[in-house]
């Protein structure tokens, strides 16, 4: 029983580095797609010989506010202009600070049925 417990041991060892090298390459790929994607303005393509088809997704994202980026904004804004209610003052700055976030884009591939 010892032994059977070892070898099962050491197979999995052996399938865990095959699944990791595995999951590198497929990383490495993916990248690559994405890139090629990207830089031949590619949404999808259809997979040869199957019924499925690779869409490239994009995901925006915008940075966090937090009080030092408010602060900033707001000092900012007030500096360039100054509107003559405190509504537009509020809505200006408001609209200024949630505008002026940087964006961040993730791509992503995924596998769909055409």
């Amino acid at each position: 029983m010892e032994e059977q417990w070892f070898n099962i041991f050491n197979d999995l060892n052996v399938k865990k580095k095959e699944l990791k090298e595995l999951k590198t390459k497929h990383n490495d790929l993916t990248n690559a797609l994405i890139e090629s994607f990207i830089q031949n303005n590619i949404d999808a393509i259809v997979i040869p010989n199957s019924n499925k088809k690779l869409i490239l997704n994009e995901k925006k994202s915008y940075g966090a506010i937090n009080k030092d980026y408010i602060l900033e904004t707001l000092n900012n804004y007030i500096d360039e202009k100054s509107p003559k209610t405190t509504t537009d003052l509020a809505e200006n700055m408001t609209e200024s600070i949630m505008q002026n976030r940087v964006e961040k884009s993730k791509h992503s591939l995924k596998l769909v049925k055409k």
